[in-house]
């Protein structure tokens, strides 16, 4: 399988994660912390089993280990941010603000890499941006228009998931994916456990594990569409340019409004996201313009 259908399998996988994401932290498990802890445990034991089956090989590159544990560490920190704002943001208002990412990537490849960025990679740069900040405005009452506050926070996250995917792509040419997902994990597991190794947590998750089953369910259904994307993701950086396939990656906001139409049509009590004809038409422009003006920077 090429490239391009891994990229669009992790992309509709990673919008059902984030799904569930909303659902999980909203419903199931409300203090994002113990929700960080539970998620933190199932990735530890995840990347523990990954290595035991497909250890690393003797003379394993070291600089390729670091640049997969580093990917780990700073992608747990972009989580963190993203999962913080689903709390208080519709999930199809949040995801296409982190999805930003081939921005950043191209940014990074231009002041590390010596690659150049031309008038249309800049234009889809201002494209971009303009669709974010559209898709996070909010009309008031009076007709003021609001930011919401978290889109500073979304930013860095967008960064954050840029740097992982830059650090990755090295890594797997130098590791299989399944090496670099059994690293991967553990460090995304230290960025979690940093905020929520607590004793408050640490009860609540124990609650959780020996009360409410179905709750540990839905977050144990939300690790496993994570690692499949992961997996997916993986398995396209190795194959294809990091470039072209974090673009098709950003296309994710597409699959997560898709699932939150799809929840308000069939079952709305589950996650009640307004989808009025005028939001409708907001928020698929605003989505266009971010998928659009990120292709634009990295489908050169």
């Amino acid at each position: 399988m090429g490239w391009a259908p891994l990229a669009v399998l992790s992309a509709a996988l990673f919008g059902m994660a984030s799904f569930l994401v909303k659902l999980v932290v909203g419903r199931q498990v409300p203090n994002p912390r113990t929700f960080y802890l539970i998620t933190g445990v199932l990735n530890m034991l995840i990347g523990m089993f990954a290595l035991l089956v497909w250890p690393l090989a003797p003379g394993a590159s070291l600089v390729a280990v670091v640049q997969a544990a580093a990917a780990g560490l700073v992608q747990s920190a972009g989580l963190m941010l993203f999962w913080l704002a689903l709390r208080t943001e519709e999930v199809s208002r949040v995801d296409p603000i982190t999805q930003t990412f081939p921005i950043f990537v191209a940014i990074l490849a231009s002041t590390f890499l010596g690659e150049s960025l031309g008038p249309r990679e800049w234009s889809g740069i201002l494209a971009t941006v303009a669709g974010a900040v559209l898709i996070s405005a909010r009309r008031m009452p009076g007709g003021e228009v609001l930011l919401s506050r978290p889109l500073l926070l979304l930013g860095i996250a967008s960064l954050s998931t840029a740097v992982a995917q830059t650090l990755s792509k090295p890594a797997l040419s130098e590791l299989s994916k399944w090496n670099v997902l059994g690293i991967f994990f553990p460090c995304l597991s230290v960025g979690f456990f940093t905020v929520s190794l607590r004793r408050s947590c640490l009860q609540e998750a124990y609650a959780i594990v020996s009360e409410k089953p179905r709750s540990l369910l839905w977050v144990g259904s939300q690790a496993a569409v994570g690692l499949a994307a992961v997996l997916f993701q993986f398995a396209a950086i190795a194959v294809g340019p990091v470039s072209l396939v974090s673009t098709v990656i950003a296309t994710r906001p597409f699959f997560v409004f898709v699932w939150a139409m799809l929840s308000s049509w069939l079952t709305p009590h589950l996650l009640r996201e307004p989808l009025s004809p005028r939001i409708l038409a907001v928020k698929l422009a605003a989505i266009a313009m971010i998928v659009g003006g990120g292709a634009s920077v990295s489908l050169r």
